[in-house]
C-alpha cells in the first residue's frame, strides 16, 4: 500500500505524555507534540511542555486543555496548526475554531459501551454467552442469581475502557468487592459473561476510510501477565502489550477475525465512523468469541507503526479531512515484533527516582547498554530493543501505573508454551531493575 498526501500539513499532537503522540513525526515534516510534561533526550518530535505545578494540580488532558497556559501558546505560535488528539474529550468552546484531528465524541463512547455493542450487534458477533444487569441489582443476594451455576464469570461495567472495569468473579466475597468497585465507577449496567477456559487473546486494528475498511494484521495480546505487571492489583490496568506474528496472519483465526473486523468495519461506516477501531478477540481452539471494540487507536497502534503499516496515518488524514490517495490496500509485513508494556506493581502511589533513558538498548549480559537515541522500531539491529518512558524521575506513578514501553523485532513468543522467550524476559527484568520507585 502506496499512501499519498501532502507531507508539509502542520500538525501538533496534544497528551499529557510525548510518548502518546510520537510516530507520526515519520510522516509529517511540521508535526509537533503540544504535551503537560517534557520526554528525556531519548525523544526526535519537537515537544512543547506546558508544565507548571501550580497550574496543573490535576494531571488530565481537561487541565491541559483548560488551561490559559495552552491557550497563550495556540494564539502566539499555532494559529495555523491543526490539533490532533487521541481519545475523544470534550473540547473547550475557545478550541472549537481549530481543526480538530478527533473522533466524535459521543459515537466513540456509544460503540465502547459493552451494552450498546452487544445490543447493536447480537446477530453479528459471536459473544460469550452473557446478561445484562443494572448495577442496582448486584446485591449480595444476587450472587447464587449471577453465577447460575457456572463456577466462574466475567463481569464488565458497560463504560469502562481498557481493563480496569473488568473483573474476574468466582466467590462471593470476590462479587463483593467488585460490586463496591463498581459502584465507584459510576456506571449503571454490567455485562456478566461465562468465562472462557484455557483461550487466547487476539485482536485486530482496521481503519474506516473514505476508500473502505483497510484492515490491520492479527494481533496477539498480552494481559495479566505477572513479569509485567501485579495481577492481583484490583481496578488497575492489565494490558501488558502484544505481538505480531507473520506466520499467524494466513491461520483460520486471522481469516475470521479478518471477516468480523471488516464486517463491523462496513456497519461503522454506515454509522458515520471515521478512523481506527480494533476488536479484542478470545480463542479457545474450537470458537472464536468477540469481547469489545475499542472506538480510538489502541495500545497496539504504535506497533503498527513501527512495522510500517500506515493505520495511524489513514487515521489522521481521514479525520483532518484531507485530500490524498492510496494505491492498494495491501502492505508487506515483512518483520514479526512486540510491544510489552512494564507497570508499577505496587498498589500504592509512588516516586519515580530513576530510570533508563528512552532510546534503543541492548542487553549486555545483567546490564542494560544504550546504542542511540533513536525510539524507531524499524531502525533496530539484532538483538536490539526500544524503551520509552512513560514517566520521568520526579514524576508520580499510580497503582499499577504504566513505567515503560519496549518494543522489539522478530518473534517474541513460544506460541506453544505461551510464554515470552527467556531471553525478552531477562531484558524486561533487567529493565525493571533500573527503575527506581520510592
Amino acid at each position: 500500500m502506496t499512501v499519498i498526501y501532502d507531507h508539509d500539513l502542520k500538525i501538533a499532537g496534544l497528551s499529557l505524555i510525548p510518548l502518546s503522540r510520537s510516530g507520526p513525526q515519520q510522516w509529517f515534516h511540521n508535526y509537533k507534540i503540544i504535551s503537560l510534561e517534557n520526554w528525556d533526550e531519548g525523544q526526535k518530535a519537537d515537544v512543547i511542555s506546558v508544565w507548571d505545578k501550580n497550574t496543573f494540580p490535576v494531571h488530565r488532558l481537561k487541565s491541559l486543555l483548560d488551561s490559559n497556559k495552552f491557550r497563550e501558546l495556540l494564539l502566539s505560535q499555532f494559529m495555523d496548526y491543526d490539533l490532533f488528539i487521541g481519545k475523544p474529550q470534550r473540547i473547550p468552546r475557545w478550541l472549537i475554531p481549530h481543526q480538530l484531528l478527533m473522533l466524535d465524541n459521543r459515537l466513540a463512547r456509544q460503540i465502547e459501551n459493552k451494552v450498546f455493542v452487544r445490543e447493536i450487534f447480537a446477530d453479528d458477533l459471536p459473544f460469550p454467552q452473557y446478561e445484562i444487569h443494572s448495577l442496582d441489582s448486584l446485591r449480595s443476594s444476587a450472587f447464587e442469581k449471577i453465577m447460575n451455576g457456572r463456577s466462574t464469570v466475567v463481569v464488565q461495567a458497560e463504560n469502562s475502557s481498557s481493563s480496569k472495569g473488568t473483573f474476574v468473579v468466582s466467590s462471593k466475597v470476590t462479587f463483593q468487592n467488585v460490586v463496591k468497585h463498581l459502584k465507584r465507577l459510576s456506571c449503571a449496567r454490567v455485562v456478566v459473561s461465562s468465562f472462557i477456559n484455557n483461550a487466547e487473546e487476539f485482536s485486530m486494528q482496521a481503519c474506516v476510510t473514505r476508500y473502505g475498511v483497510i484492515l490491520g494484521p492479527l494481533q496477539r495480546q498480552l494481559l495479566s501477565n505477572p513479569i509485567l505487571c501485579n495481577p492481583d492489583l484490583r481496578g488497575t490496568e492489565k494490558f501488558c502489550g502484544g505481538l505480531i506474528d507473520r506466520d499467524d496472519q494466513n491461520s483460520e483465526v486471522a481469516i475470521t477475525c479478518r471477516a468480523l473486523t471488516d464486517s463491523v468495519g462496513r456497519s461503522l461506516r454506515k454509522m458515520g465512523y471515521q478512523g481506527i477501531y480494533g476488536i479484542d478477540f478470545l480463542y479457545d481452539h474450537s470458537k472464536l468469541y468477540t469481547l469489545e471494540i475499542n472506538a480510538r487507536p489502541t495500545g497496539l497502534t504504535p506497533l503498527l507503526t513501527g512495522v510500517n503499516v500506515p493505520l495511524l496515518l489513514l487515521h489522521m488524514l481521514e479525520l483532518g479531512k484531507y485530500e490524498y490517495k492510496i494505491n492498494g490496500k495491501d502492505y508487506d509485513l515483512n518483520e514479526s515484533a512486540g510491544l510489552f508494556i512494564l507497570h508499577s506493581k505496587s498498589g500504592l502511589k509512588r516516586k519515580l527516582c530513576a530510570t533508563p533513558p528512552s532510546g534503543t538498548y541492548k542487553l549486555d549480559g545483567e546490564n542494560l547498554q544504550m546504542k542511540s537515541l533513536s525510539t524507531n522500531l524499524y531502525e533496530l539491529n539484532e538483538q536490539e530493543f526500544v524503551l520509552e518512558n512513560y514517566c520521568l524521575p520526579g514524576g508520580t506513578v499510580l497503582p499499577g501505573g504504566r513505567l515503560v514501553r519496549l518494543m522489539f523485532k522478530g518473534k517474541t513468543i513460544d506460541k506453544s508454551e505461551k510464554v515470552l522467550y527467556n531471553e525478552i524476559q531477562q531484558t524486561i527484568r533487567t529493565v525493571e531493575k533500573n527503575i527506581i520507585l520510592e
